[in-house]
């Protein structure tokens, strides 16, 4: 039995209290720099979807998405559009490299470009902000590579080593530089920046391939100076390997920092690289949101803080779409929506993450990989939880010190976009109770009108009232199992 003099401690120590926190807006950290995704261009439905405007608004205006992750396909270099055997040669001359690139070979390449060229033109006409677009390399041509297979009538090149021979590397580097130029101009949009290899630990029925942490750093080094050599100018990331995992547990993240070490140790590699990529999975490596892991988080932060480079989340999916049956963050169902929003949140506190990628924005169908079926019902709880993060929090927003980040269950997140002055806080009630919370907001104006938006199992992302400080103080209610983002709407 617990006794009244147990209760009266409790309460003295603040458990019986609300929640206090206090933002610092003079403390700040990593600078934000947008969300985006993927699309599955393998299914031919999906190219009319993806360019019609009820599509395009959702993903520019309504969820506030600035980035789109592409694959550059080699299948627009056969005449068939398929992977193949077919080899081309690339000789020293670029223009002539470029000329072998044809898009109308291949409308499954072909529909990132088109995509991209409709979100530069609506972004520039509608926001402040402009698209960037990250291109990853899923496999490099199928004759480029060793053990390697054609699977479904040559729609992939799987798995496979790269030769490491000297030749074959200078091919592997012509290609890549020509593959970005023939892109650039056949869709008008510049690639913000390349990753030569998606997930190279892994060897997959689909485009994939295997490079061991020092072919990757030697990979790297021959695209690099194939780009100084043709005076063309790019950004590099990754290595895009998978982690977080599961809490406890760092074999995931040490994988991908065998990556980041071997590339950083290298003269030609690591300097030329610009930021990390991880990919955002769990302990299974399949899950993104089925474990909470805010010590992977922050133990992958300490190793890379030090290169003074930024982080990025640049896929990730996984986890039920729909509501946990208890309206909970329970692990054993692998969390649903609001463990996503808790991953979020881990991310950007304690991995300091600037740049977030979910793997699909729209599948035919709402699954655990992608926020939106085809038939673009938005009214579903995972798009509701990231529309609470990337629809307020905007480029160029600085996250700013919250103390503590996590009290009993009462997670809090903040973001300054100090040229308009507009703050963004996003609050998680991990708690089964109402949870009272009061913030104190220092270095900034006293008086704030922030729109609230909350999201619990029986309602998502519905506006309620405003909520106002008084002094830089902050009083708010917060529902059990709920996400909450109050925010200085421009």
């Amino acid at each position: 039995m617990t006794s009244l003099r147990t209760v009266v401690l409790a309460c003295v120590l603040g458990g019986c209290g609300p929640d206090r926190f206090a933002i610092d807006l003079a403390a700040t950290h990593q600078t934000w720099e947008g969300s985006g995704a993927s699309l599955p261009a393998w299914d031919g439905n999906m190219r009319e979807l993806v360019r019609s405007e009820p599509w395009q608004q959702l993903y520019i205006a309504d969820m506030g998405m600035t980035v789109l992750r592409v694959d550059l396909m080699p299948t627009v270099l056969d005449p068939r559009g398929r992977h193949s055997d077919l080899a081309v040669r690339f000789g020293d001359d670029l223009e002539q490299n470029v000329a072998l690139f044809d898009y109308r070979r291949s409308p499954r390449a072909a529909i990132y470009g088109e995509l991209a060229a409709d979100l530069e033109f609506d972004l520039a006409a509608n926001t402040p902000d402009r698209l960037r677009v990250l291109a990853s390399v899923w496999t490099p041509p199928h004759w480029l590579k060793s053990d390697a297979t054609l699977p479904n009538g040559g729609a992939d090149s799987a798995g496979g080593k790269l030769r490491m021979d000297a030749d074959n590397l200078e091919q592997y580097a012509r290609y890549m530089v020509a593959a970005v130029v023939a892109w650039e101009r056949r869709f008008g949009v510049e690639i913000h920046a390349l990753s030569i290899q998606n997930e190279p630990r892994f060897e997959q029925k689909y485009s994939s391939l295997v490079l061991t942490p020092d072919e990757y750093a030697t990979a790297l080094a021959a695209v690099v100076t194939e780009f100084e050599k043709q005076g063309r100018k790019t950004s590099f990331f990754g290595p895009e390997d998978v982690g977080y995992g599961k809490e406890g547990d760092r074999w995931m993240i040490d994988q991908q920092l065998s990556y980041v070490k071997a590339v950083m140790a290298h003269p030609i590699a690591g300097p030329a690289f610009d930021a990390f990529a991880v990919h955002g999975y769990g302990g299974d490596g399949i899950d993104s949101d089925g474990h909470a892991a805010p010590e992977n988080w922050a133990y992958y932060w300490s190793q890379i803080e030090s290169y003074g480079l930024p982080s990025w989340q640049t896929e990730t999916g996984g986890g039920s779409p729909q509501w946990d049956g208890r309206g909970t963050f329970s692990e054993d169902s692998k969390g649903g929506p609001l463990m996503l929003a808790n991953v979020l949140f881990e991310a950007m506190t304690f991995g300091n993450v600037s740049l977030w990628c979910n793997w699909f924005f729209t599948n035919l169908q709402l699954d655990p990989y992608a926020l939106l079926g085809a038939d673009l019902n938005t009214d579903n709880p995972k798009y509701a939880v990231a529309k609470h993060f990337f629809r307020f929090i905007r480029p160029g927003a600085v996250r700013t010190t919250v103390t503590p980040p996590d009290h009993d269950g009462t997670r809090v997140v903040a973001w300054h976009h100090a040229s308009a002055d507009q703050l963004t806080i996003v609050l998680l009630n991990l708690r089964s109770r109402v949870a009272k919370v009061e913030i104190d907001v220092a270095g900034g104006a006293g008086a704030r009108v922030l729109q609230r938006y909350e999201t619990t199992k029986d309602a998502y992302f519905v506006q309620r009232d405003a909520t106002s400080s008084a002094g830089g103080h902050l009083v708010i209610e917060l529902p059990p199992a709920s996400i909450t983002t109050l925010s200085e709407v421009p």
